[in-house]
């Protein structure tokens, strides 16, 4: 039977049905992922503890994943702590996290080159919210391994290459100042975590370590 006039057809109620059960869905999708994230608690993973030469310090890495968000993406944590071997002396040093690199999923490699000091060996990109250079009488290095840095580096002439032909393009008409901008944003946001990365790793660590300097390496 034909629809009468002002009635609308059959076909467009049963899409409205359609869309109403795709956002019920979605609604229900973030509803449980967000109980998820909530319930589901962190787990941390810890690297056997290294003990240095003399016997008066232990490190170890720690590597912390936790639920982040309503899709229960999973948020890394890397930090490191130094801790003195239990004895009268070492009693006013507490346990100190002397290195956290969040959004790392790679745990740092850890040495002892002689019993005042450490070389962490960062693996993975990530904001580094603290590296300590220095605790009580332990020098605390920084290295960062070539391929990594070479990795760096790459990924940031990239950057400055699509920057110089978006600019190409707004100069020879093809783009306009407000593309320009898009784009000049769009690859500086991208980037944004690799930058502060890189410039952390510039001023902090070096390519290789140098077990025989037992400074601080600072630059």
């Amino acid at each position: 039977m034909p629809p009468t006039i002002g009635q609308p057809p059959a076909r467009s109620k049963w899409g409205k049905r359609i869309v109403m059960t795709f956002g019920c869905v979605v609604v229900a999708a973030f509803i449980i992922g967000f109980f998820i994230s909530r319930v589901v608690k962190c787990e941390d993973i810890e690297e056997p503890a290294l003990q240095s030469p003399d016997g008066k310090w232990l490190v170890k890495s720690i590597l912390r994943s936790c639920p982040a968000g309503p899709l229960s993406v999973t948020n890394y944590d890397v930090f490191v702590i130094l801790s003195a071997q239990q004895t009268i002396s070492s009693a006013k040093y507490k346990p100190e996290r002397i290195f956290e690199n969040d959004g790392s999923s790679d745990p740092p490699g850890i040495s002892w080159p002689s019993a005042n000091t450490l070389v962490i060996e960062v693996n993975g990109e990530g904001v580094v919210k603290v590296s300590r250079h220095e605790f009580a009488s332990v020098a605390i290095n920084y290295m960062i391994p070539k391929g990594l840095r070479d990795n760096l580096d790459k990924i940031e002439t990239d950057r400055l290459q699509k920057n110089r032909e978006s600019e190409e393009l707004y100069k020879s008409g093809k783009m306009s100042i407000d593309d320009l901008r898009v784009s000049l944003q769009v690859e500086r946001d991208s980037a944004e975590e690799w930058t502060k990365f890189r410039q952390w790793a510039s001023e902090n660590a070096s390519i290789e370590a140098n077990p025989n300097n037992e400074t601080p390496n600072r630059k």
